[in-house]
């Protein structure tokens, strides 16, 4: 089962079979060269190969070769490894047109140094024909695509005074990319059909001829090819699947497992990736709540600017209430305070990025439902925003993350400025809205135990008449641990969270493992108007981590002690 999942993240990691694995592990490690040097070949060579190996691989071949390992080890899995040889051989053709059709979708055309000549047609069944030519007339690249397999084709000039023509009155289907190189090229679109074609300029054309469907770039390319052509490019091409498992403990929440997936599909200068899809679906057993979430981040979507989409149903975002105010009393018993809401929010964004900032505005769509459950506070005093909440309005952040890494980062940094507002319509009676701040660094001293000082601040401010679900809060996992969630609340909120991590030991356990322990101190505390309070809420505690593979991989177990009790927390990565 491990090495299953770690193949989702190293596609490489590969077992023998008499199946292939999937085709995108298989070839992982000559990707690059794959796709220089295949290119040029159609379906009919890939079917002729297959079947040439196909009739060579006789058993009696394959039985001989088996016998070539120790006898020891033939006695043992001879058997096994024939008939795996056999099956594969058997199986070859399919895992034939597996890979032509890995390699056919988004073809990458190399070009020379020197001046080339190329021709590319348009014809009328939507196949597009490429032929490149030495100046001289000589051919060295010739290939008919076919709709229905490719559905880009990408010629890169290189070196020298390179022509283009593009011609052709055939439709639509495959799109046509044109990277000019050093040299001073002349580019001709005389193509009639429907088909796109972009020209990718980055200096001077000696001529530059565009038709109706032609797309001209000035942009310069960023993360080019790479010096050594052995070597991969950015990944441009293809899907990604990856699954997710969520599993933390929380005192309030309890254990809150979930699966997921990440779907990543690549695109050509889309740096990383041109979409992102991502689904998650969890459940708390002691709030008996579940979570649903679906994300999706859309790259350049218009004028230079990508796009979110956030949307959610969860039955966990607030689980407890106990008043407005610093000093609350002491909680009477713990399901007097529990509350059963269900959110379900529409976030829309446009989203500007530059390198580690990013800047995202969009409309804001909440809906809460909250029972108002006779034995409970919320169900007593009917707080502003119970039983049914609908708000609508804008939200805007920006944020900055130079962290070395997402999870359990151990250098970098982290700031959050952020906030949003909602409009004197359907439930809301006056305007409000929040503002929230964040900063974190995470320092690492070249000493024994690897320690990383974690330093946290955050904050949040409402302003105006805001439903109970809205107020600043502190207390629980995400702010001051050792509390109940949402132990404090009021119009504003600050809390302060310290760590210092130590590496024990790497040591492996089915898997290379790092061992750790830290420290932590929490602090924080709300503000009311009209309450006079300079009380603040701490507490201090520590834990262990283990990180498997990397520290991406790390789950900690942590105890955190205030003067309301001792909590545990379990989770991946740390508190912050």
């Amino acid at each position: 089962m491990l090495p299953g999942l770690a193949r989702y993240y190293f596609p490489d990691l590969v077992g023998f079979g008499d199946r292939y694995p999937a085709m995108v592990g298989l070839t992982w490690d000559g990707r690059a060269l794959d796709r220089r040097l295949l290119v040029d070949l159609e379906k009919p060579v890939w079917d002729s190969v297959a079947q040439a190996l196909q009739a060579r691989l006789a058993d009696s071949v394959i039985d001989a070769a088996a016998r070539q390992v120790p006898p020891e080890y033939y006695a043992r899995d001879g058997a096994r490894l024939s008939h795996a040889l056999k099956r594969r051989r058997d199986l070859l053709r399919t895992a034939s047109d597996r890979f032509y059709a890995l390699l056919a979708g988004a073809v990458d055309i190399q070009a020379t140094d020197e001046a080339d000549s190329a021709v590319v047609e348009r014809r009328g069944d939507g196949a597009v024909a490429v032929r490149l030519s030495r100046r001289d007339g000589t051919a060295y690249f010739a290939r008919t695509f076919r709709r229905g397999e490719t559905h880009e084709v990408r010629l890169y000039l290189q070196g020298g005074d390179d022509r283009v023509v593009v011609r052709g009155a055939g439709s639509g289907g495959i799109t046509l990319r044109v990277v000019t190189g050093a040299g001073r090229s002349e580019l001709v679109d005389s193509a009639r059909g429907s088909g796109r074609n972009y020209f990718y300029v980055d200096h001077p054309p000696a001529r530059l001829i565009t038709g109706p469907r032609t797309s001209v770039d000035h942009t310069a390319l960023r993360n080019g090819p790479p010096d050594d052509p052995t070597k991969p490019r950015l990944r441009d091409w293809g899907i990604r699947r990856t699954p997710g498992v969520r599993l933390l403990f929380a005192p309030d929440l309890g254990v809150v497992a979930g699966i997921g997936e990440t779907g990543t599909w690549y695109g050509f200068r889309q740096d990383p990736y041109e979409t992102q899809l991502r689904f998650s679906v969890g459940y708390a057993t002691a709030a008996q709540r579940f979570r649903a979430a679906l994300g999706g981040d859309f790259r350049d979507v218009v004028w230079g600017w990508d796009a979110d989409l956030e949307l959610r149903a969860s039955g966990i975002e607030v689980v407890r209430f106990y008043e407005l105010g610093n000093q609350s009393a002491t909680p009477r018993s713990d399901e007097y305070y529990k509350v059963r809401q269900e959110q379900y929010v529409i976030a829309p964004s446009l989203v500007a990025r530059s390198g580690g900032a990013r800047f995202s505005l969009g409309p804001l769509v909440k809906y809460a439902h909250t029972a108002l459950d006779t034995g409970t506070f919320v169900g007593s005093v009917r707080p502003y925003g119970v039983p049914r909440f609908l708000q609508v309005g804008a939200q805007a952040e920006l944020r900055v993350d130079v962290r070395d890494r997402l999870r359990a980062p151990s250098r970098g940094a982290l700031l959050t400025l952020g906030g949003s507002w909602y409009a004197a319509a359907y439930d809301v009676t006056t305007p409000f809205g929040e503002g929230h701040a964040e900063a974190a660094t995470y320092l690492t001293a070249p000493l024994p135990f690897q320690p990383t000082l974690a330093l946290r601040i955050a904050g949040k401010r409402v302003w105006g008449a805001y439903p109970f679900h809205e107020a600043a809060y502190i207390g629980g996992a995400a702010t001051v641990r050792g509390f109940s969630e949402h132990r404090f609340a009021g119009d504003a909120a600050v809390y302060g969270n310290a760590e210092l991590r130590l590496r024990l030991a790497r040591i492996f356990v089915l898997l290379p493992e790092e061992l750790g322990v830290f420290g932590l101190a929490d602090a924080g505390r709300v503000y009311l108007a009209g309450e006079t309070s300079d009380r603040w809420h701490a507490a201090v505690g520590g834990g262990v981590w283990v990180a498997f593979l990397s520290r991406t991989n790390t789950l900690s177990v942590a105890a955190a002690h205030s003067v309301e009790g001792t909590r545990a927390y379990v989770r991946a990565g740390f508190g912050f």
